[in-house]
């Protein structure tokens, strides 16, 4: 009986955290996260590959691709049914690549320390062509910042400086043009839909949402606030999410924000039928990730995956079908961790 009082003293405790100013975090007790938590072993783990950080990520092909921040920068790709068949290719005068797009039968990643952007077979990893990233092409004008952030359309890639700058690379022609300072801060976040660009810059201790027309690369809108932001950013028809403490929600119209306190600081987001998978930035031999209803815009349940051999940390999210894939790095190694993503999602 007293067993039975006291787990509902702490789902009403819960409850009323989950009411509180959205500027609160939420803290649960030790006994109820062991109940509300439901444990999940992974279905595979990958060896160890010889990357650093990994935060640059894609799947294409029934592959893995991943790039490192490193000098010279690494990029690696692994069969994402059964994690063989690993490839780990050095890309020759590059430093600290942290952004990666598909586009045709390519992959195109971009460096933050040298700014240029290299084409890469997706097969054989070999380089076939690269470029600077802010530049435009048939005239003097050029800028030395950093590629920081990269997403793609059918035609054109679009790029996010280390300086608030943002350029526009043609595919089919390899026409390419740039625009200066547009925001204040690092690009830290892209992506794209048919008219606009969205995403978000760091300076200091602040942030910088922002809204573009993807045409000229004109800022319709920006909003800022107190925090930085990590790299992770998923969207919808009307909203793009980021996230650190708690998930931050933005309309497309107006930049308006809504914001969800969840536990712990958090790095990887993924999205997949009317879920967002968060997991917090931390180093352990676990991982808890966070299911968000995004009907209802509230944490449905946590699940906390265990059996994970090494005290990693848990970087990005990567959705396939049936299955989940975690990022884990530390050391300079990166590890893959394949999960079932109907488990995660009944908790």
């Amino acid at each position: 009986m007293f067993l039975t009082k006291s787990i509902r003293a702490y789902i009403n405790d819960y409850t009323q955290v989950k009411e509180l100013s959205l500027r609160s975090r939420i803290t649960i007790p030790a006994a109820l996260h062991e109940l509300l938590c439901p444990e999940i072993m992974p279905i595979e783990i990958s060896s160890d590959l010889p990357i650093s950080t990994g935060d640059g990520t894609l799947i294409y092909n029934s592959y893995i691709y991943i790039c490192s921040r490193s000098i010279p920068t690494k990029v690696a790709r692994i069969k994402l049914t059964d994690y063989t068949d690993a490839t780990v290719k050095t890309i020759p005068n590059s430093n600290n690549a942290d952004a990666i797009v598909q586009i045709g039968e390519f992959i195109w990643i971009g460096c933050f320390d040298t700014g240029m952007v290299y084409q890469l077979d997706p097969d054989s990893l070999e380089v076939l062509s690269s470029y600077m990233g802010f530049v435009t092409t048939g005239t003097s004008l050029w800028r030395s910042t950093g590629v920081n952030a990269m997403c793609a359309d059918d035609q054109y890639i679009y790029i996010g400086g280390w300086d608030g700058s943002f350029a526009k690379h043609t595919v089919s022609n390899g026409y390419n043009f740039f625009v200066p300072g547009v925001v204040t801060g690092y690009v830290h976040s892209l992506c794209e839909d048919e008219v606009c660009l969205y995403g978000h810059s760091n300076y200091g201790m602040q942030h910088i949402v922002f809204k573009l027309l993807k045409y000229d690369m004109t800022l319709l809108r920006s909003i800022s606030g107190p925090d930085i932001f990590h790299d992770d950013i998923v969207q919808d028809k009307d909203y793009i999410y980021m996230a650190k403490q708690g998930l931050h929600r933005f309309s497309k119209v107006d930049l308006s924000e809504t914001v969800l306190p969840l536990p712990g600081m958090i790095d990887g987001l993924a999205m997949n039928e009317g879920y967002i998978f968060a997991t917090p930035s931390e180093y352990s031999t676990k991982c808890d990730i966070h299911v968000i209803d995004l009907k209802k815009f509230e944490l449905d349940h946590t699940v906390t995956i265990k059996g994970i051999p090494d005290n990693k940390r848990t970087n990005d999210i990567l959705i396939d079908g049936e299955f989940l894939h975690l990022t884990r790095w530390t050391n300079r190694v990166v590890r893959l961790v394949r999960l079932n993503l109907g488990r995660i999602v009944r908790g």
